[in-house]
């Protein structure tokens, strides 16, 4: 099994300039597995569809010790490198935000996601200084792929968007982050812009195909699947394949997306699914 810092250095290596990452999103081992042996290079994970997955809501509502096992899980099953998106670190506290990288450090993950959600700039650049410092500490380090929401939760007037997203965006490098995640920014121009004066591989989530956006300038994208628009989509790793074999895992595929969104209706209303009573035997 790769260390985690061989990890990190594959991880490093896959986001070359001149080099697009497709990353599908995993919610388990086994939608971990699948997506390597289908060919991925590295895996992350979804945030949300780990906590529906688990029976939680999505936005930090899932307790730490779930997150833990739920990275090792995935970890035991690939030999790839793994990011794992870490919503806002689940604390305000940066110490406690390093801390909990510290431990998926220990475990073997080569990456994280990191946002600011509706937060200011600098208490990510807080968060991504602390974790830098404390890897270092440990002679180890990690990628942080630093997300700003201003797109995905409008924070600012529209004319304002791409001005206050790159500065965001050169805040989080200089404090140390290894990428730039702009979800909802769609316009190949914008984009353009982003990659130019950040310098740091681009995260660009689309409902879109990347295939289809006939742009090579940013280096990073999750895949999507065209049912839907959000990160925790179902990664389809043989859409392509038309044999018979082909044609029954896309029937399987979609039966499990049908489930999941089932799934997730379950829990958009924000609460934590209640657990059914058991059963004596």
């Amino acid at each position: 099994m790769a260390s985690q810092m061989d990890r990190l250095a594959q991880f490093r290596d896959a986001h070359a300039k001149g080099r697009l990452l497709v990353l599908p999103n995993a919610w388990d081992a086994a939608s971990a597995r699948m997506a390597a042996d289908a060919g991925a290079k590295a895996i992350a994970t979804s945030s949300a569809a780990v906590a529906w997955c688990h029976g939680y809501a999505d936005g930090e509502t899932m307790p730490r010790d779930v997150v833990m096992t739920a990275t090792r899980e995935v970890l035991r099953v690939v030999d790839l490198p793994v990011t794992v998106d870490s919503e806002a670190g689940y604390s305000d506290d940066p110490a406690k935000v390093a801390d909990h990288v510290m431990g998926l450090i220990d475990l073997g993950v080569a990456g994280i996601n990191l946002e600011d959600g509706t937060g200011e700039a600098g208490l990510l650049v807080a968060k991504i200084e602390a974790i830098k410092s404390a890897a270092k500490t440990k002679g180890s380090d990690i990628f942080i792929n630093a997300r700003s929401d201003v797109y995905l939760a409008n924070l600012v007037p529209d004319d304002a968007k791409l001005a206050e997203i790159v500065r965001r965006g050169v805040l989080y490098r200089d404090a140390g982050a290894n990428g730039f995640f702009a979800p909802a920014v769609t316009q190949i121009k914008d984009i353009r812009e982003i990659v130019d004066a950040v310098d740091l591989p681009v995260n660009i989530l689309d409902a879109r195909r990347a295939a289809d956006r006939g742009d090579e300038n940013r280096r990073r994208a999750p895949h999507q699947h065209r049912r839907f628009d959000r990160e925790s989509s179902v990664w389809k790793g043989r859409e392509s394949d038309k044999s018979a074999a082909g044609r029954r895992q896309a029937r399987c595929d979609l039966r499990n997306q049908r489930r999941l969104s089932r799934f997730q209706q379950g829990v958009r209303i924000g609460r934590e699914l209640k657990p059914r009573p058991s059963r004596t035997l």
